[in-house]
């Protein structure tokens, strides 16, 4: 189930938050890394270790490596990882290099392969046979994805 903020989305910038199986789906030495302020994105409390962030207005995309630290008032994100990520599969198979799309209308966020109304997060690292369902796809995150649109043509 994904969180949400408490408040309506503003002009600022505003994540969205999914949790994750907590596990990478390969090891990149190290990574990238990038520590968020409290102060840098509303909503970010909510996070916890393992929880995709998905930035609203902005090409944002991260794994969260720790729960919000109140203290600190911050939170570490992997931003160029590959993960395992849970993707509805509707529309035929995925074949590796195939964007992955964040959709948060609806009642119920989810992933996809299929680019109408989504933000790019990743691009998928293995081939998958056309299914119906949901299915775990090692993504591989990219903090500056292919366009920056807000969920929408």
């Amino acid at each position: 189930m994904l969180r949400f903020p408490e408040r309506p989305p503003d002009e600022g910038m505003v994540m969205m938050i999914a949790p994750l199986a907590k596990c990478q789906a390969a090891s990149e030495e190290g990574g990238q890394h990038w520590t968020v302020k409290g102060n840098d994105i509303y909503g970010i409390a909510n996070v916890r270790s393992g929880d995709l962030v998905v930035g609203m207005n902005n090409c944002l995309v991260g794994v969260a490596l720790t729960d919000y630290n109140i203290e600190a008032g911050e939170v570490a994100l992997d931003i160029t990882g590959c993960w395992w990520m849970a993707v509805l599969l509707n529309n035929g198979g995925i074949t590796i290099g195939d964007w992955i799309y964040f959709h948060a209308g609806g009642p119920t966020p989810y992933l996809d392969n299929q680019p109408t109304a989504g933000k790019p997060v990743g691009q998928a690292m293995d081939t998958f046979s056309p299914v119906s369902g949901t299915i775990d796809v090692p993504v591989k995150l990219c903090p500056c994805a292919v366009d920056n649109r807000q969920f929408g043509p």
